[in-house]
């Protein structure tokens, strides 16, 4: 509860003062070849017609069904327990990449990037709506002050340490945003920060928004949980 609304309240606001206390140049570093995203940012998107929806939709539902198979798969045959949406990212990441490949279905990058703006967007208002705010109440005085020195040591790190680490420009600004977010609260409250400072000043991170959902998703979802799980089972 603490975390997600600290992270989403402190994330863009630290990068908004980062840049103007800076005077940072607002200009993304360059990319190199992240630099092909640029066309999809920055098309104007076509009318998200029903037919692109319910495809959308129909890969969404597949794409969950086959990773709940192979989660339980993992789980009966090696006694590896992954959350249900860890199966899922990862037949997502295998089929996004075959499909981009062999283009064997027609995803048009505005639609999913429309649908993935909706979804993020349910996720953060359930989250928040589910949240039990009178809780914090009964944590007692001396867990509220480690939650809040934790907050104070989040921030000193993100201005002396990662600012500077990060490259000490508008793509580190961003980065910071989208780390007060994650180790606060999660990666989606990362990505939203990263949006919303992003759309405050009119110029995508392209490194912000690559590394952070890989760092987040990937590295903390696909990798780090199956290999806490198997060292779990395996020295149980």
């Amino acid at each position: 509860t603490f975390g997600m609304v600290a992270g989403g309240l402190l994330g863009s606001p630290l990068a908004r003062w980062l840049i103007e206390r800076n005077a940072l140049s607002v200009k993304a570093e360059d990319a190199g070849d992240l630099k092909a995203f640029e066309g999809v940012v920055h098309t104007p998107p076509a009318a998200l017609d029903a037919a692109t929806l319910l495809r959308l939709l129909t890969c969404i539902v597949v794409i969950m069904v086959v990773g709940f198979w192979l989660g339980a798969s993992l789980q009966q045959h090696l006694g590896i327990v992954l959350p249900s949406y860890v199966g899922a990212m990862f037949v997502a990441i295998v089929l996004r990449n075959l499909n981009d490949r062999t283009q064997a279905v027609e995803l048009p990058d505005h639609a999913v990037s429309t649908l993935g703006d909706v979804s993020l967007g349910m996720f953060l208002t359930m989250a928040m709506m589910s949240l039990k705010f009178w809780e914090l109440e009964k944590l007692g005085m001396p867990l509220l002050v480690i939650l809040v020195v934790q907050v104070v040591i989040m921030l000193l790190l993100c201005i002396f340490v990662l600012f500077r680490l990060f490259g000490g420009n508008y793509d580190a600004a961003v980065l910071c945003a989208g780390f007060m977010g994650h180790g606060l609260g999660a990666t989606p409250n990362a990505v939203a920060n990263m949006g919303a400072i992003c759309d405050h000043y009119k110029v995508f991170s392209y490194k912000a928004f690559i590394i952070v959902p890989l760092c987040g998703a990937v590295l903390i979802d696909i990798v780090a949980i199956p290999m806490i799980t198997w060292f779990i089972n395996a020295f149980a």
